[in-house]
């Protein structure tokens, strides 16, 4: 049986429009062979699709005169009906379709292309149909994938290509096709990006042109050798269309992208037999002490891609012939999450009981390093550079700090540092083409290097790429609780904050045509006032000089409710690593939101009053007297002897002391007698409360700090 209009139609919103896409950017690139691989399947093919729009669905039917009428009429139609789909996109694709057509035309014949291939009068003014009819369908897909779907299925937004208004929505669905696009993950590799902090325009075209020339066809390949000033609206399309992809990249890419080029500068990390690697970029931060500056490693990553486990990360540094403190590769370098959203806690390392922040220059910051935490299968990566750039941290909710970043900012005060082999070229620029330069003590920096500090970098630095300023404005929203991931929809008492980046400060942020005030000036950085409605959808706007700037954003806020359906809730295995649905299989135990799997609680038995189970998942509780000690889960807990204090494992090899006592009795002391158990337990006790001393991060509160010295000092003797 022959697709009707009604398949045709679901078949190919379907293929663009689903939850993978959720929160991405989606362009409607069609050409005959998509049309024949969504046909296949079904016995339907390029030719029968186009002949059944020509007739036009069942629904219709007062014979429209020409393609135009027709789908606006289906467009019409379906908002009469309760269609679980937009009743037009299937002419929509038709369009592009027309765009992808080769043959004897002119190369801006548009209008031609469509009539033959649909059969209509050559001497229709098809210019003027499009005016009056199709431009609706496009504000129609906008709204419908923005704001009644609140990009749950993907985004689509209208662009334009150059300065044709109706053909050049057309041929901005034309920039990158669905292969093109799937390739872009192995580029990013291949290209060395970060997803949290994106290069320049230029930049990022550089690298596209250079690690996407086996991947890119031959019109993105000439979009991308063209000058901003040729094309613009169609490359800036381009270039923000790989910004959205890059930003929603969680660092993992397909087998087939695993080869890399020799000495390339990139996350040699990619999927693994068996399992993924989560690699991530690391970043120098300078914090400003007396008399200069010292140095830390920390990284990012996007929290809505990544899982940060509960018990932190601990890291070993990879072997590298440039690392002249070869101390270093015996060291383990722990790191947990800071409630800042998707940062790090410093790399920071114990000796002796004490918590000691790795510097960075210890490093050769011009050949990188790496550190691996084989267990947790991730990877960080700081990067090769002869020139860094920091950015103050206050934008990122680091005050007192600079950043890392991978280029300069408008109207905005950074540090620079280089190899002395480069600090004449970068002195000129700064003393010409900002308005402050100067040189400040290079303390928290390698040896050899130099540290500089200015503001308002007016031109880029042509040579190092980190010394570039970018050319767009771009919207983004940042934090925020989502109801769903990738939806624009947001829990009305968390709203994200809108961030504009790449303005030189004279902008303007709009909502539903109402400026709000701005938050940080520094961080160019605007809060949602409160008052808006749930269900009510915001569009925000960003104005430069009084003229839209970029792209709008929808955004709606929900109210909180409980669900019962967990299926699109992310799995996570027992050491908190997310994992992919067709990967290997499922575990035998792993978590889907609140709920377990594979976990019988009648392993547990009952918890007596004063255990707190709920402290970790692991936990050795102690008893008031020395062989009292039971190592929770792999022991049942305490039912002859009531726990006093209960050490929580908060890493690898780290716990919390927990007070668990009764309130009366936080003034006794422990007592110096032996239980009956037998000398295991008492070797065990000792070894929980003295022996492992420095591994434990006694109580905070100085009373209850003082009890557990009394511990550890009968612990000592025992």
């Amino acid at each position: 049986m022959p697709l009707t209009y009604h398949d045709w139609n679901k078949h190919i919103t379907k293929y663009f429009f689903k939850e993978d896409n959720a929160g991405k950017d989606v362009i409607l690139f069609v050409n005959k062979e998509i049309i024949d691989e969504i046909g296949k399947p079904y016995g339907g093919g390029f030719d029968d699709f186009v002949q059944c729009l020509v007739r036009g669905p069942d629904f219709v039917n007062n014979n429209p005169e020409n393609i135009c009428k027709m789908a606006y009429e289906t467009y019409n139609r379906g908002k009469q009906m309760d269609m679980e789909y937009p009743s037009y996109i299937a002419y929509l694709a038709l369009f592009v379709c027309a765009a992808t057509i080769d043959g004897d035309y002119d190369r801006n014949a548009y209008y031609p292309k469509l009539k033959d291939l649909v059969g209509d009068d050559q001497d229709i003014n098809m210019s003027a149909l499009f005016s009056d009819y199709i431009s609706d369908l496009w504000k129609g897909l906008q709204r419908w994938s923005q704001v009644k779907t609140g990009e749950a299925y993907g985004r689509f937004t209208i662009t334009r290509r150059g300065g044709h208004v109706n053909v050049g929505i057309i041929y901005a669905q034309t920039i990158l096709s669905e292969n093109e696009r799937k390739n872009l993950p192995t580029i990013f590799s291949r290209a060395g990006l970060d997803p949290t902090d994106p290069p320049t325009e230029d930049i990022l075209k550089s690298k596209l042109r250079r690690y996407g020339e086996e991947f890119f066809e031959n019109r993105t390949k000439k979009l991308l050798n063209s000058n901003w000033n040729q094309e613009n609206t169609l490359l800036g399309a381009l270039i923000d269309l790989v910004l959205s992809e890059l930003e929603r990249w969680d660092g993992t890419v397909p087998e087939s992208g695993q080869a890399l080029e020799e000495g390339q500068d990139t996350l040699a990390a990619v999927t693994q037999r068996g399992h993924r690697w989560v690699n991530v970029y690391a970043r120098v931060c300078l914090s400003r002490v007396l008399g200069g500056f010292s140095s830390h490693i920390r990284f990012k990553v996007n929290p809505d891609n990544v899982v940060f486990p509960e018990d932190g990360l601990e890291f070993k540094v990879s072997e590298n012939p440039y690392l002249t403190e070869k101390r270093l590769l015996d060291e383990v370098f722990s790191s947990h999450q800071t409630n800042k959203a998707g940062w790090s806690r410093p790399l920071q390392t114990s000796k002796d009981g004490r918590v000691e922040i790795l510097k960075a220059e210890l490093f050769d910051w011009s050949e990188g390093a790496t550190f691996v935490d084989g267990e947790m299968d991730w990877k960080v990566v700081l990067r090769p550079a002869d020139v860094r750039v920091f950015l103050p941290g206050g934008r990122d909710n680091l005050p007192d700090t600079y950043v890392e970043a991978q280029h300069l900012e408008h109207a905005c005060p950074f540090l620079i540092a280089c190899r002395d082999s480069f600090k004449e070229r970068i002195t000129c620029w700064g003393e010409s083409e900002t308005e402050k330069f100067e040189q400040v003590s290079s303390s928290g920096i390698p040896e050899g290097w130099s540290l500089f500090q200015g503001e308002n970098a007016k031109t880029d630095c042509r040579g190092f790429d980190p010394l570039t300023l970018p050319k767009e404005i771009r919207l983004k929203l940042v934090g925020g609780v989502r109801h769903s991931a990738g939806s624009n929809k947001f829990l009305h008492f968390a709203p994200p904050t809108i961030v504009v980046e790449g303005s030189s400060g004279n902008v303007t942020v709009m909502i539903n045509g109402e400026e709000i005030p701005q938050k940080l000036v520094e961080g160019m950085q605007w809060d949602i006032p409160s008052g808006y409605n749930i269900g009510e959808s915001l569009t925000i706007d960003v104005l430069s000089d009084s003229k839209k700037a970029c792209n709008s954003r929808t955004i709606q806020f929900v109210g909180s409710e409980l669900i019962e359906d967990f299926s699109n809730v992310p799995l996570l295995d027992s050491k908190g690593r997310l994992l992919r649905y067709g990967e290997g299989g499922q575990p035998l135990r792993f978590a889907q939101g609140v709920v377990v799997y594979g976990v019988d609680v009648s392993e547990f038995g009952n918890v007596p009053l004063g255990a707190p189970t709920y402290l970790s998942n692991s936990i050795t509780f102690l008893g008031p007297e020395p062989g009292m000690v039971a190592c929770w889960p792999n022991d049942p807990l305490p039912t002859e002897w009531s726990p006093v204090w209960a050490l929580a494992k908060t890493g690898r090899n780290s716990r919390d002391v927990h007070y668990c006592g009764l309130p009366e009795d936080d003034n006794s002391r422990p007592r110096d007698t032996r239980t009956k158990t037998g000398h295991k337990t008492l070797k065990l006790w000792k070894e929980s409360v003295w022996v492992n001393r420095k591994r434990n991060n006694p109580p905070k509160i100085p009373k209850l700090r003082k009890k557990w010295s009394k511990y550890m000092e009968v612990a000592k003797h025992v």
